[in-house]
């Protein structure tokens, strides 16, 4: 855009420059010298602000390419987080199955605990030997 128009004001003052010329109008004329300063003012504004414009555009497609990697390097840590999420939750998943498992294991040996009929109290018998083979 300020290219364009760079363009069209240096064609300007050329054209400007080539009628001058043509007119035969001498070069000592005040008004030529005040016009010729107030164009070559002007031109080194738009000169300025052309590259300017330049270093505007070159910082932001460099700005642009930086935030194309942070965005994908916080795609992946987003990712990383997660995998260790899914992670955290098969390790509770795992926690409740033990417990679960547990508690139940637990109502297993106390039903079998009662389900046993209350056997009396024996007294104790000592132990008789065996009738040896060789006596017969």
């Amino acid at each position: 855009m300020l290219a364009k128009k760079l363009r069209q004001h240096q064609a300007a003052v050329a054209a400007t420059a080539a009628a001058a010329a043509a007119a035969g109008s001498p070069g000592n004329d005040p008004v030529q010298s005040l016009a010729e300063l107030v164009c070559d003012a002007n031109s080194k504004s738009v000169s300025a602000a052309f590259l300017n414009e330049k270093q505007i555009e070159a910082d932001t497609k460099r700005l642009q390419a930086q935030l194309k990697i942070y965005e994908r390097q916080t795609r992946q840590w987003l990712d990383l987080i997660a995998q260790i999420n899914g992670s955290l939750k098969d390790v509770g998943d795992v926690e409740n199955w033990a417990g679960i498992i547990e508690r139940d294991m637990q109502e297993i040996a106390l039903t079998i605990i009662k389900a046993q009929p209350a056997q009396p109290a024996q007294p104790a018998q000592p132990a008789q030997p065996e009738a040896s083979q060789g006596t017969e």
